[in-house]
C-alpha cells in the first residue's frame, strides 16, 4: 500500500521488474508516459580494478570507447549525438557506468553503435590521445564544495593530468581485455523501453569470464588529526565533514535518510538561511549528500562560511551533530519523514536516476523496488532508531576546510 500511494504521489511508473538470464541481470521500468528512452550498462571495471600506481586508468579506457571510430568514421560520443541521442559514464568505486539515452523509437539504434564500439574498441595512438585530452580537459576549474568533496575522496576518479600521461594503448588495452568481462553485468533500461529480454544482448558485446578487484594493502597513516585543508582563490571559507554511514542494504537506512533530513534542517538554522531563500540556492549553500551505494558508505555535510561567523557555524553544526545520540529525540518525525521521502524522491526524476537507482536495489540481489523500499524503511522509523544511528556513525568526523589564501 505504501509503494503505491508513493507511486501515485510522484507520478513515477510501476516498480521496476527483474529478470536474469545468462548471468545478465535486467532491470526493466517501461513508462508510458515518456517519450524517452534510458539505458544503463553496469560493467565491473570500475576503480577497485586498477591500482593506486594506475590512478585514471579506469576512466581512461571508459573515455577510450567514447572515442572510437563508428561505422561513419566519427567517435561514438559524436555518431550518438548525431543520431539524435547521448551517451555519458561514471566511474564508481566498483563499476563503470555507461548511459545511453534518446527517443523511444531511436534507442535501439543507439544501443547499437554502443555495443560495436564496447565489443572492438580502438586502441590506437591516436584515438587514446583523444579520450585522454577529453579527460584533461574535464579536470577545469572545481568549484570550492567540489574540492572539499575531492579532498575527503582521495584521488580524483579520472587520475590527475600527470597519472594519465604515464599511460599508453598498450595500458589501456590490457585494462579493458582484464577488466570488461560478461560477469557482474547489469542493464537497467527506463522509460519508452522494448521487451526487457532484448536489453541482455548488450552485455554479449563483453568477453565471458568475471574481472577481479585488485588487492590493495593501505598502510596506516600515523597522527590523530581528521581535518584536511587546502588554499585557494575564493573569499570565503567551505566546511566539508564526513561521517561514515550505513549502506542502502543495512536496517539503518531509513534512519539515516530521516537523520539526513534533520541534519539539513540543522545547517539551515545554524547557517541562519533567509526564511524566504529558494531551495536551489540553499541547497549550493548548505546540506548534506548521503552516498549510500558505495562499499564505504558515507553522509558528506556542507556548510558556506559566507553566511555568517564561519567557525561558530562549523562548530556549532558538528556540535550539535555528535549531541544527537546522546539525547532523547522528542516530539514527532513526520515532518523529517516527509521530508525524506519527497528528497528521495526528488534525487531519482530523471530517466538516468531512476535507472542507476533501480540497477544499484537489483545488484543487492532483491527487489529493485527502490521507492517502494525505501519509503517503508522510513516510515519504519522511531525515535529511539535515530538516536541509535545518530550515536553510532554522526561521532567525529574527518573534515576538509577549503580557506583562502592567506594575504590574498
Amino acid at each position: 500500500m505504501i509503494a503505491a500511494i508513493a507511486l501515485a504521489a510522484h507520478g513515477l511508473a510501476p516498480p521496476p521488474t527483474v529478470i536474469r538470464a545468462d548471468g545478465v541481470t535486467v532491470v526493466a521500468q517501461p513508462d508510458t508516459a515518456s517519450t524517452l528512452a534510458g539505458t544503463m550498462l553496469f560493467v565491473r571495471a570500475g576503480l577497485d580494478r586498477q591500482s593506486f600506481a594506475q590512478s585514471g586508468l579506469a576512466a581512461l579506457t571508459a573515455e577510450t570507447i567514447l572515442q572510437t571510430p563508428s561505422a561513419g568514421g566519427a567517435p561514438l560520443r559524436g555518431a550518438i549525438a548525431a543520431a539524435g541521442g547521448s551517451i555519458g559514464y561514471v566511474v564508481d568505486p566498483q563499476s563503470v557506468r555507461f548511459y545511453v539515452e534518446g527517443l523511444g523509437p531511436d534507442e535501439d539504434r543507439l544501443l547499437a553503435l554502443f555495443a560495436s564500439a564496447l565489443r572492438a574498441p580502438d586502441f590506437s595512438p591516436a584515438t587514446v590521445g583523444r579520450a585522454r585530452a577529453a579527460l584533461d580537459r574535464s579536470m577545469g576549474a572545481r568549484s570550492a564544495l567540489g574540492i572539499g568533496l575531492q579532498m575527503l575522496d582521495g584521488t580524483p576518479a579520472a587520475g590527475t593530468a600527470v597519472s594519465l600521461a604515464q599511460f599508453v594503448p598498450d595500458d589501456v588495452r590490457a585494462f579493458y581485455a582484464r577488466a570488461y568481462r560478461a560477469g557482474g553485468a547489469l542493464v537497467s533500461a527506463a522509460g519508452a523501453i522494448g521487451p526487457a529480454a532484448t536489453y541482455g544482448s548488450l552485455a554479449s558485446a563483453l568477453a565471458p569470464g568475471v574481472s577481479r578487484p585488485v588487492v590493495a594493502t593501505i598502510p596506516p597513516v600515523a597522527g590523530a588529526s581528521h581535518e584536511l585543508i587546502s588554499r585557494r582563490d575564493i573569499d570565503v571559507p567551505w566546511l566539508v565533514a564526513r561521517y561514515p554511514a550505513p549502506g542502502y542494504g543495512s536496517a539503518d537506512f531509513g534512519a539515516m535518510l530521516v537523520l539526513a533530513s534533520f541534519v539539513d534542517k540543522t545547517l539551515g538554522t545554524v547557517a541562519q538561511l533567509p526564511t524566504l531563500i529558494s531551495r536551489t540556492s540553499a541547497d549550493s549553500a548548505v546540506g548534506s549528500i548521503y552516498a549510500f551505494d558505495r562499499p564505504s558508505s558515507n553522509l558528506t555535510v556542507y556548510l558556506y562560511g559566507g553566511l555568517g561567523e564561519p567557525s561558530q557555524a562549523f562548530s556549532t553544526a558538528l556540535g550539535v551533530f555528535k549531541a544527537l545520540g546522546g539525547a532523547p529525540i522528542v516530539g514527532s518525525l513526520d515532518e523529517f519523514k516527509a521530508e525524506a521521502r519527497g528528497r528521495f524522491a526528488r534525487d531519482i526524476e530523471s530517466l538516468e536516476d531512476r535507472a542507476w537507482i533501480a540497477g544499484i536495489f537489483a545488484q543487492s540481489g532483491g527487489s529493485a523496488d527502490y521507492l517502494g523500499r525505501t519509503f517503508a524503511s522510513i516510515d519504519a522509523v522511531t525515535s529511539a532508531d535515530l538516536r541509535r544511528v545518530a550515536r553510532r556513525y554522526l561521532g567525529d568526523p574527518t573534515i576538509a576546510l577549503v580557506l583562502p589564501r592567506q594575504g590574498g
